[in-house]
């Protein structure tokens, strides 16, 4: 009884470090948007992170989430490219804009900078502008994948006008793999930031205010 007991032990201890998802990662810088919006103008585009738990004491810019372990405790997972999330953001919906025809120009923020800060930054830019919120993104991995989310859009005028805006917020859950969860939540959390970035600025609102 007793070897087995520690045959058992030893096969834990080889299993554990798998299960532990120590410096997970998740892409994306590579998500491809899909946009209604269509242009040929200059264009300034800001996406500033207003994530109350991001701050030296908690989460780091460049977090997007947890994947916890086969006991449940939870790893903070970070941006693959080692940028923070909003960056990540605003390369993905620049070449989005792009390739439809915008000329883009971006506005670099920080997640210190108030939103009346980024806006005089988009309006010195001396044209139309783009700037998203990002007040939650959070993805908790386990067995199963849970989402919160809320993104804002607001497209301004050359002088600050709000011209359109639009907003997606709430929590999803979906059903992951049991037999690999950090392999899902890698898939997960790129595919539902798609799905999410496309809602917010296919908005009939916005895309009347990109014209």
């Amino acid at each position: 009884m007793r070897r087995v007991v520690a045959l058992v032990l030893c096969s834990l201890a080889l299993l554990l470090p798998a299960c532990i998802p120590y410096g997970a990662t998740h892409e994306y810088e590579e998500v491809g948007l899909s946009l209604t919006a269509q242009g040929s103008g200059r264009l300034a585009v800001a996406v500033l992170d207003a994530r109350p738990y991001i701050n030296p004491n908690e989460k780091s810019p460049k977090f997007v989430g947890v994947q916890r372990d086969a006991i449940g405790l939870p790893f903070n997972v970070e941006t693959r490219s080692g940028r923070p999330f909003a960056d990540d953001c605003l390369l993905v919906i620049t070449r989005a804009l792009q390739s439809r025809g915008y000329e883009t120009t971006s506005v670099i923020t920080s997640n210190h900078d108030a939103p009346d800060v980024v806006r005089q930054r988009l309006i010195a830019s001396g044209g139309r502008s783009l700037m998203v919120r990002i007040v939650d993104w959070k993805l908790d991995s386990y067995d199963s994948s849970k989402l919160y989310f809320d993104l804002d859009a607001q497209v301004l005028s050359a002088g600050g006008e709000v011209l359109g805006r639009s907003r997606v917020l709430g929590a999803n859950e979906i059903k992951g793999n049991g037999l690999d969860p950090v392999g899902f939540a890698k898939l997960a959390g790129p595919t539902l930031f798609k799905t999410k970035a496309e809602e917010l600025l296919n908005d009939p609102a916005i895309v009347a205010a990109m014209k």
